[in-house]
């Protein structure tokens, strides 16, 4: 990657870090909280070494903005996030097609990232 490709990623970065804290405290959140995505590497095997690098480069960022405004960083494991009920807690390889959630035992239904981001919180 070019000088200048770096310094406009690395300002994306800045910019999308930015706003996730931003989001964070107009909501009066006390943290954010990231999936551990260190095996992303081996699910992205075409991707360019850049792109898999952001995905690290954008929670450091977000991990010093946030320690500023005194926000805490933390990472979960995502196993199950997206099958597992955030009403029930269920989980089913049936609770989840494509963008969509419901369950197969109380039928709560929801957008599947809405649903694994409220696992995840």
């Amino acid at each position: 990657m070019s000088g200048r490709e770096d310094r406009y990623v690395k300002h994306v970065l800045h910019s999308v870090a930015n706003g996730i804290v931003e989001e964070a405290l107009e909501h009066d959140c006390d943290g954010i909280v990231f999936e551990d995505l260190d095996g992303i590497r081996e699910d992205l095997r075409d991707a360019e070494w850049h792109s898999v690098r952001a995905f690290s480069t954008l929670k450091k960022y977000v991990e010093y903005k946030a320690e500023v405004e005194g926000v805490f960083v933390d990472v979960v494991n995502p196993k199950d996030t997206s099958k597992r009920c955030a009403e029930c807690g269920y989980v089913h390889e049936d609770n989840r097609h494509r963008e969509d959630f419901e369950c197969v035992q109380c039928r709560n239904r929801n957008h599947a990232d809405y649903n694994a981001a409220k696992n995840i919180a």
